[in-house]
């Protein structure tokens, strides 16, 4: 009230001053203290407009190392998969996040650090549905159980119907690298070494789909697209071998059942 008290008895002295003069003298003392009020002011009913017009979020899937150039594939996909579901996207938000990265062969710097930081944390509160990742990554976020059997979330016609992009890990060999990463003295050292091997693994020249007869006790857990018409029309895993899984804790399977159906057309 100072202000506006100060404003009006410093206005009521410029009375008989040109109009020049008083716009003059307004810009010089005051304009700086009008703009900070209105910015508070519109700042505040944007706040109030978002608490209000914002909607719940009832799906989230994370793809990883997309390579995507825009936001494009990130919005249609969650319009496909909306209605699909048969969510009213007017009430309710749906998320595919296609921005995300993840360095192959393990964490180098800050934005894998936050990253990987930012999807552990959805997958701890359960918001997160499904990923696709890059064929390393996913392996790493399969050591880490992160993903559903198969045979706990799709019908034996599901799986006859994916059957030749399945992909199986051996659950003996995660948990013998389970026990290695969680003993004190584990060396992760190589880290060059281990990314420029993690990257020429996951091309398509050289990814070799694991083979379940060579395993003691194999699981499938993912869905290898590196035949997906949709990413490839939409340019995404150009250069890396994708692979989806449902998420653990995931309270929206079906969701991602239809997900996965857009992306294997």
């Amino acid at each position: 009230m100072a202000v506006i008290d100060d404003i009006k008895e410093q206005w009521d002295k410029q009375k008989g001053t040109s109009v020049k003069h008083r716009i003059a003298y307004f810009m010089h003392y005051y304009l700086i203290w009008v703009i900070v009020i209105a910015a508070i002011v519109i700042f505040a009913a944007a706040l109030i407009h978002s608490q209000l017009t914002k909607k719940p979020t009832v799906y989230i899937a994370e793809f990883i190392n997309t390579g995507a150039e825009s936001d494009d594939a990130s919005e249609d996909l969650a319009e496909q998969t909306a209605k699909a579901a048969g969510i009213d996207t007017k009430k309710d938000n749906v998320e595919i996040l296609t921005s995300r990265t993840l360095t192959p062969g393990g964490m180098q710097d800050q934005s894998d650090v936050g990253n990987n930081t930012a999807i552990g944390a959805e997958m701890m509160n359960a918001s997160l549905d499904s990923m696709v990742c890059d064929a390393w990554n996913f392996y790493y976020y399969v050591e880490t159980a992160s993903f559903q059997d198969l045979r706990d979330v799709l019908s034996k016609e599901e799986l006859k119907k994916y059957k030749d992009d399945l992909y199986y890990v051996d659950l003996t060999e995660i948990r013998k690298i389970q026990k290695e990463t969680q003993d004190p003295d584990y060396d992760g050292s190589a880290l060059e070494e281990q990314q420029a091997k993690a990257r020429a693994s996951e091309t398509y020249e050289n990814f070799r789909k694991p083979d379940p007869s060579t395993m003691d006790d194999p699981v499938p857990v993912g869905i290898i697209l590196s035949d997906s018409r949709y990413l490839k029309e939409n340019k995404l895993y150009r250069d890396a071998v994708p692979v989806f899984g449902f998420v653990n804790n995931s309270k929206h399977m079906d969701t991602s059942k239809k997900l996965l159906v857009i992306l294997t057309k």
